[in-house]
């Protein structure tokens, strides 16, 4: 089944045809998928997971929005109860498993310490801004809350550089 007729049947079985028609696109430039609500448009990168657990996912987000917040679990926990295969998601995203921005800001200042002197930091904010779903694959930021979090990431890998080298 396509990626198209997928969202089609989960928009009748979980959301009961009540999602308005999105189009559902392959693409390489995000770490899993993305939901663009105002262009009315999903990315699902099909290298990155299960195909129906990230369209079920993103879906979720054209439903209730941005964020992983509270709103957003909510709707997660009623598609598990309609019997979507999202436990596992659950159990990522509850709050108490959650990565949070602090603990993700010693990885930067991790960077800054331990890698190697010819590491940029663009190439640092690609590598682990891509990882942690803050940047697309070239390294730009997601979404301007994505954009002030590098601001402080940055301030952390440098602070590492300093302490890293010395003098320089």
């Amino acid at each position: 089944m396509d990626m198209q007729s997928l969202f089609d049947t989960y928009n009748q079985q979980y959301f009961g045809g009540r999602l308005p028609r999105y189009k559902v696109l392959h693409t390489d430039k995000y770490n899993g998928g993305r939901c663009e609500r105002r262009k009315r448009t999903i990315y699902i990168n099909p290298h990155t997971g299960d195909i129906s657990l990230i369209l079920l996912h993103e879906m979720a987000h054209a439903a209730v929005g941005y964020g992983h917040g509270k709103v957003w679990l909510d709707e997660i926990k009623r598609l598990v109860e309609l019997g979507a295969p999202l436990q596992e998601e659950l159990k990522l995203c509850a709050p108490e498993t959650a990565i949070t921005p602090k603990q993700i800001l010693p990885e930067f200042f991790q960077a800054g310490l331990e890698a190697p002197d010819n590491w940029t930091w663009p190439e640092v904010r690609r590598y682990l801004g891509y990882m942690y779903g803050l940047t697309d694959k070239n390294g730009r930021a997601e979404n301007s809350r994505c954009s002030l979090f590098l601001r402080k990431a940055r301030r952390e890998w440098l602070r590492g550089r300093a302490l890293a080298c010395p003098g320089s």
